[in-house]
């Protein structure tokens, strides 16, 4: 994985591993009874290995959320 985009946030240093987009067609979790749009482009597919995650939301270059996936 050369040329990953990379962001300092406080001194820390993230990687880019992807894009939120609104899918066309909705993630049902039919357990729950949910419909889900949000999806994520990963820029390599090595990133689905992660055992945790941070992730950071953009709005052009305004940072507009922070969350975590363990």
């Amino acid at each position: 994985m050369k040329n990953l985009e990379l962001k300092t946030l406080y001194g820390f240093e993230f990687v880019k591993a992807g894009v939120f987009y609104l899918a066309e067609t909705p993630w049902k979790i039919q357990s729950r009874g949910w419909e889900i749009r949000a999806s994520l482009e990963l820029v390599s597919e090595k990133f689905r290995k992660a055992d945790e995650t941070v992730y950071l939301v953009y709005s052009d270059d305004d940072l507009v959320y922070v969350g975590e996936y363990t």
